[in-house]
């Protein structure tokens, strides 16, 4: 009886999850520069907005010719907006959407943004020394309640409590397997971040319905060993495409890294457009590189824009500010620059980015606080490109 009520509490939790992800579906969209999810009849505000000044919300908004009623707003829909001094809240608005339940999916593209945050808030912090990209927590249970909110993270300690416990109550050749599996999985998780790895994923669903089979009849065993093996042909056929395309990608990579970026481009647009590559940040940058490397800058700010959804780091905003010095847009330099100086405080590249901005800028006194700046920073790891920063620094302020 207290192993039935066990298993209709997983499916009932399993069920409240699908619930709550279900109505956090929506598809998201940017309409007169605010971030919307747009669902069946209505809208809600997302978060990561940058606005400024005196902001109206509208009661509607149009997208594709269809109305949606502007319904919700996310608890985080300002919180980047430090320019910001009045929000007027349409009529319409009956909810803050708070991401504590469901989570927010999107730690590579939020993270460092946060980081950058905290240390510009607090300057000359000791661990601005130790700052670096950060693209995933060192810690599987953070990572889950981050992504998927508290039932998430409720859900996944379910489903890892479930077997075990199943193993210790029911003892049999496979109890020892399953409860070392799964508490070494336990440990695991604390420290990394193993369900990154697809033979880990097969391993625990394995474990998982393993300590099941002697409470199901014959039938059941044979339907599940067939969703299994069908579920497995299709993992396995996604996974197929996925190395396809990634090894494609390393070879065109290889190719532009020999002297023929200009030739490779034809096949990253094909990666792009065809792949599921189009979804990986990692790609979407190191093909935003590519064109910036060639002087297509604006191409590169489209691929940019498009990586911003799937990760947002140190490497990106200077990509950000190197594509806009280029094209002489010195307000956005500085904007980039900045975010860049401040995710990683140690470095000294962005500072350079800041210096010639303002110079171009005509920008005296900033340019002289840059330079100072330069000349009075700590030194991490020495390298020729330190060097030369520091020397531009140097004979600017030599100049003056």
């Amino acid at each position: 009886m207290r192993m039935k009520k066990l298993l209709v509490f997983a499916v009932l939790s399993c069920i409240m999850f699908s619930c709550e992800k279900k109505e956090d579906e929506g598809h998201p969209v940017t309409i007169d520069g605010l971030k919307y999810f747009l669902y069946s009849q209505s809208a809600v505000i997302d978060w990561g907005n940058t606005s400024s000044g005196v902001l109206i919300i509208p009661s509607e908004v149009n997208y594709n010719g269809k109305k949606y009623i502007v319904q919700g707003m996310a608890a985080g829909a300002f919180t980047r907006s430090t320019e910001l001094t009045k929000v007027i809240i349409p009529k319409t608005i009956d909810q803050i959407v708070h991401h504590v339940l469901n989570g927010i999916n999107g730690f590579k593209s939020e993270y460092m943004y946060e980081q950058a945050n905290y240390f510009q808030q607090h300057e000359g912090d000791r661990f601005a020394w130790l700052a670096d990209n950060i693209s995933h927590p060192f810690n599987e249970f953070i990572n889950v309640a981050f992504n998927f909110g508290i039932i998430g993270l409720l859900v996944f300690m379910i489903l890892i409590t479930i077997p075990i416990t199943m193993a210790l109550r029911h003892r049999g050749w496979y109890s020892s397997v399953v409860v070392a599996c799964y508490s070494s999985f336990a440990v695991l998780a604390t420290f990394s971040y193993p369900l990154q790895y697809a033979p880990v994923w097969i391993l625990m669903t394995i474990l998982f319905i393993l300590p099941f089979t002697r409470y199901l009849p014959k039938r059941i065993h044979v339907a599940l060993r067939i969703i299994f093996i069908s579920f497995t042909f299709i993992a396995f056929y996604f996974l197929y495409h996925t190395v396809i395309a990634e090894l494609n990608w390393k070879r065109i990579a290889d190719r532009s890294l020999e002297g023929q970026t200009e030739q490779m481009i034809p096949f990253y647009q094909k990666i792009h457009d065809n792949t599921i590559l189009r979804y990986d940040g990692y790609f979407l940058y190191n093909y935003a590189a590519e064109l910036n490397f060639i002087n297509r800058y604006d191409e590169s700010l489209q691929i940019l824009h498009e990586c911003l959804k799937e990760i947002y780091d140190y490497d990106v905003a200077l990509l950000y500010a190197d594509n806009y010095q280029n094209i002489h847009q010195n307000d956005s330099v500085i904007k980039y620059a900045t975010l860049a100086s401040n995710m990683i405080p140690c470095r000294f590249l962005p500072y350079s980015y800041l210096l010639q901005a303002y110079n171009c800028k005509k920008d005296k006194a900033h340019a002289i606080l840059i330079a100072k700046k330069i000349h009075n920073k700590k030194v991490k790891i020495p390298s020729p490109m330190v060097d030369e920063v520091k020397s531009k620094a140097d004979n600017y302020l030599k100049s003056q």
